[in-house]
């Protein structure tokens, strides 16, 4: 199968939907597509996107130049834009968008398929009668390029992916059918820890990190609603504690320097920044650690995410790494995991009782490999390949077009 994938912005970029969304090309051509990832060029930037995502050079960049209007960035123009759009009622937007053309040239090109992380590139592809299913994990169902597509649920070969009942029954609301609604949690890919064979020493010698410590990691974003402060106090906590150390693994310079200098301000010598890590060395990391920790807090206003329908990728990653989790028990990951199956699930902000659950997992090895392997057999279920499989088999809308996809 000829399958496009249409991804909403630049890239390459670190936000967790450009990495999700290239993960799924890379399954989509594990599978024996042919496949091609649209996206739009607004910094002309460089690099190598298939060593930035870790995935197979099999898959296909195609980038289309953003014109000029719609390039300019920064907070005014973003008001100007949000003015004209709503005095327009994005015809402005749509007479100049080049995501029409990306659109058109997926028409012409006659692709089978397409999965998209777009809505306006969505709306002219649905209405070709291309089969299409549009990821979206968006809570706000008020925004006017949604809603212009979920306007269209009467296409057959249109369908929604989404990752919790919450933001269906959101959907279902403003109109989309049930029966067109996929709902599946996020994945990962565990070959990329499968095929590691290293042991702890060897990572860690590789990595540069201490070998005589507990090391406790955290991988992922840095910015707001991530638990990051919640993380060194955490390690204010533990600080007497010589044989432990957290790792914080990712985040942007900026977003690093912002919290060494709230380190510094503490105190705290038990904590090491890594700044930005390519993602075939985010296994490693994991790996090599001794606990991974993911916290969240309902304290933390201006967060990223919504806390009520995020399906986490780090929290698959690091099922897949085997080793053992503390996590703070919200709604959306307790329905994944069970506390002290899958990991040591915590109330959010909670410190006195995270401090002490760390160090009941750091002192009890059975409980660490029963809860670490566990996780490891759950994640199993939750790969990209089966999403992808899945996606595919929902994505059609007559029998012949699906004829030895899941085989």
């Amino acid at each position: 199968m000829k399958i496009a994938i249409i991804y909403s912005g630049d890239l390459p970029n670190n936000f967790a939907n450009s990495i999700n969304t290239i993960k799924h090309a890379d399954a989509f051509c594990k599978l024996k597509h042919s496949v091609t990832v649209f996206y739009i060029n607004k910094k002309n930037k460089n690099g190598n996107l298939h060593r930035f995502y870790d995935i197979s050079k099999k898959v296909k960049f195609h980038a289309f130049k953003e014109n000029l209007f719609f390039s300019l960035e920064g907070k005014f123009w973003k008001k100007i834009h949000f003015v004209i759009d709503l005095i327009t009622n994005y015809k402005i937007r749509y007479l100049f968008d080049i995501q029409k053309k990306i659109a058109q040239y997926i028409i012409k090109n006659n692709f089978d398929f397409v999965y998209a992380r777009n809505f306006r590139t969505s709306y002219y592809i649905i209405k070709s009668g291309i089969p299409i299913v549009v990821e979206t994990h968006a809570p706000n169902v008020k925004n006017p390029e949604l809603k212009k597509i979920l306007a269209l649920n009467n296409y057959e070969n249109f369908k929604i992916s989404t990752i919790s009942e919450i933001l269906k029954q959101n959907f279902v609301k403003q109109g989309m059918f049930k029966k067109n609604i996929i709902v599946q949690e996020d994945a990962v890919d565990i070959s990329k820890f499968e095929n590691i064979k290293q042991s702890k020493a060897e990572l860690r010698e590789i990595l540069k990190l201490q070998q005589d410590k507990k090391i406790i990691t955290y991988s992922g974003s840095l910015r707001k609603g991530k638990g990051i402060n919640s993380l060194l106090k955490i390690a204010k906590e533990l600080e007497n504690e010589k044989n432990i150390i957290f790792l914080i693994v990712g985040g942007p310079e900026k977003e690093k320097i912002f919290y060494q200098k709230k380190v510094q301000k503490l105190n705290l010598s038990n904590i090491l920044f890594t700044g930005f890590v390519l993602q075939n060395k985010i296994p490693l990391y994991l790996k090599a650690s001794d606990i991974l920790i993911m916290l969240y807090s309902f304290t933390e206003k201006n967060t990223v995410m919504d806390l009520n329908t995020t399906s986490p990728i780090k929290l698959f990653e690091y099922m897949a790494s085997k080793k053992p989790i503390v996590v703070s028990k919200i709604p959306t990951i307790a329905k994944i995991i069970e506390h002290n199956k899958h990991a040591l699930m915590i109330k959010p902000d909670d410190i006195l009782e995270i401090k002490e659950n760390v160090l009941l997992l750091l002192n009890n090895k059975d409980l660490q490999n029963r809860i670490a392997n566990n996780a490891f057999e759950l994640a199993k279920n939750h790969t990209y390949i089966k999403r992808c499989k899945n996606l595919l088999k929902y994505g059609k809308n007559q029998q012949n077009m699906i004829n030895g996809i899941l085989s």
